[in-house]
């Protein structure tokens, strides 16, 4: 595969930091309802548009149906290795040190699942994971670059919405799911790591 060109890594720079600013303003002028409807719309069709308009396969954005079942596997060793431990450690804490109730099981309603899936997980990770990542390919970033910068972005989109250091530690999970959006080629297993993540942060009352 050939490198690109000098004008194609500075038109995806360029696409990637017009984006994120847009879609940062956005979240800012929405942040007190979250990430509001208007949010999730441009964090979906954005990118379909731009994609759409410039004729680009939607399989080199993950966006493909045909990609997801390759995602099932990683998606499960990352819920294995790192949800399921989490869940554990921090109940055992809790019941360890007397810290009040362990698992708030009625966080987790159906709504708030359906809700996490369509207004945050699947708008998030089409446009993080799926157009930003591939892009930040288009601009000469290496695998291991392209997951940093991803998640330094998506962490950046969240500080933007709601200041503070524990804001930050989104980082984490958008390292994973950067990782997994790379090990897969597909959205599955992000977006199934990342809903998976704020149900258990919900359950766990993090």
């Amino acid at each position: 595969m050939t490198s690109p060109s000098i004008q194609t890594r500075r038109a995806a720079a360029i696409e990637i930091v017009a984006l994120t600013l847009v879609v940062s303003a956005i979240g800012w002028l929405t942040r007190d309802g979250a990430w509001s409807p208007a949010m999730s719309a441009v964090l979906l069709y954005a990118p379909l548009l731009i994609l759409s308009w410039r004729g680009r396969p939607s399989t080199r954005y993950g966006y493909a149906l045909s990609l997801w079942r390759r995602g099932l596997p990683p998606l499960l060793m990352s819920i294995a290795g790192l949800l399921v431990p989490l869940v554990a450690i921090v109940m055992g804490w809790r019941l360890a040190h007397g810290g009040g109730q362990a698992l708030w099981p009625g966080q987790v309603t159906l709504t708030v699942a359906v809700w996490q899936a369509v207004l945050v997980v699947i708008p998030e990770e089409m446009f993080f994971r799926g157009y930003v990542q591939a892009r930040l390919g288009d601009a000469a970033f290496g695998p291991n670059a392209r997951i940093v910068a991803t998640a330094a972005l998506f962490t950046a989109s969240h500080l933007v919405v709601e200041s503070g250091w524990m804001r930050l530690l989104v980082f984490v999970p958008g390292l994973v799911t950067s990782w997994l959006r790379e090990r897969s080629g597909g959205l599955l297993a992000p977006a199934g790591f990342h809903w998976l993540s704020n149900l258990t942060a919900a359950g766990l009352h993090l």
